[in-house]
């Protein structure tokens, strides 16, 4: 005969009936080894809810490495390729969403390469608008963080043609395409891209929107022009564009963003003769407040005005207007560092022109 410790052992050990079946819209990983491709067929289920529910669930699941790698195996990346074009918005938005945490390292990038989702992700911005658009944008600017994928947008003009065209449009999107075009100038080997977009009418684009109310959209703008105007073909479409006053009032806004972007832009424009020349036609208050503000500024956009002046100040006309600030250089030498102070030496030796030449100064 049992006793009752006895027995309390048994029936707690004993075989028991099966659990309670789960709701048809509950989420598990199962074990480890199968958590993968279940939560894979979930992501293309049929029901809404298990779609949105998976969606959720696989961004946890590749934040992790280790889980990140067995769900490129799992065959995760075209499934959430099939989530960007559902129709219901929320699975878009939570499938873009992914790509970012995919596109994070070099590994993820290169699988997102080898799936085509980075064209998909470009496809998913062109087409739609809204919060979709922005998380697609959003990842292709992590993405492009990387040289594997720079070198891909390098080598597809296509694409490029894309992200010109919706350059065009509104600054919710147009802003981010600017900033993934920039992007992608950094890459290697961008002259045959540079030279493709001054083709593109990218410049006259970029110009477009340096008077936008939108800061962000002017300062996307004038990034990439301030790269494109590196060429000398870049410069003299910025100038027949007419991008120098409206870079000068973006000078003189205050925001460090927009004056660090503007006098990078005006340094290279202020080399060509075409460019002395625009600048020499602005109004002298207008032109001596925009070096004024740009000299209170941190050392780089400093070094930026100083660079300006030296350029500009090879016209009479603008040495003459910004001569009176020969002096103001000159007592800034001291507390700027030896690279700034370098710049700072040829553009007073420049305003100085106006005297004597420097050879004989020097005696």
């Amino acid at each position: 005969m049992l006793r009752s410790g006895e027995a309390n052992v048994i029936n707690l050990h004993e075989a028991k009936g099966n659990p309670l079946a789960l709701a048809d819209t509950s989420i598990t990983r199962g074990f480890e080894n199968f958590a993968h491709p279940k939560l894979v067929r979930q992501l293309g289920s049929s029901n809404l809810v298990v779609r949105q529910k998976a969606l959720v669930a696989a961004r946890e699941l590749i934040s992790i490495p280790e889980h990140r790698v067995r769900c490129f195996s799992a065959g995760i990346i075209a499934a959430l390729v099939d989530c960007l074009v559902h129709e219901d918005l929320k699975v878009q938005q939570l499938a873009a969403k992914n790509f970012c945490f995919l596109a994070s390292d070099a590994t993820g990038c290169e699988k997102l390469l080898e799936e085509n989702a980075i064209v998909s992700l470009l496809q998913a911005t062109y087409e739609n608008d809204g919060e979709t658009a922005q998380e697609c944008f959003n990842s292709l600017l992590v993405a492009a963080k990387k040289e594997s994928v720079r070198s891909f947008f390098l080598t597809r003009h296509d694409l490029l043609d894309k992200l010109v065209v919706i350059a065009k449009g509104a600054h919710e999107k147009a802003s981010p395409a600017l900033k993934l075009i920039h992007l992608v100038l950094e890459g290697r080997h961008n002259e045959g891209t540079a030279n493709h977009l001054l083709q593109s009418g990218c410049i006259e684009i970029c110009a477009s929107h340096l008077r936008s109310a939108n800061s962000a959209l002017k300062h996307s703008a004038s990034t990439v022009l301030a790269f494109l105007a590196v060429l000398d073909e870049g410069k003299e479409k910025a100038i027949s564009a007419g991008a120098v006053e409206p870079l000068v009032d973006m000078a003189n806004s205050g925001d460090k963003k927009l004056q660090h972007s503007s006098s990078s832009c005006l340094m290279a424009l202020a080399v060509a003769n075409s460019g002395k020349k625009a600048i020499s036609t602005l109004d002298e208050s207008l032109l001596r407040k925009c070096v004024q503000n740009l000299l209170r500024s941190d050392h780089i956009i400093v070094m930026n005005a100083l660079q300006i002046i030296a350029a500009a100040a090879e016209d009479s006309k603008i040495r003459a207007s910004l001569k009176p600030f020969t002096e103001l250089l000159t007592g800034m030498k001291a507390s700027l560092p030896a690279y700034v102070a370098k710049h700072l030496d040829y553009a007073v030796r420049q305003l100085n022109f106006l005297s004597l030449p420097h050879r004989l100064e020097e005696k």
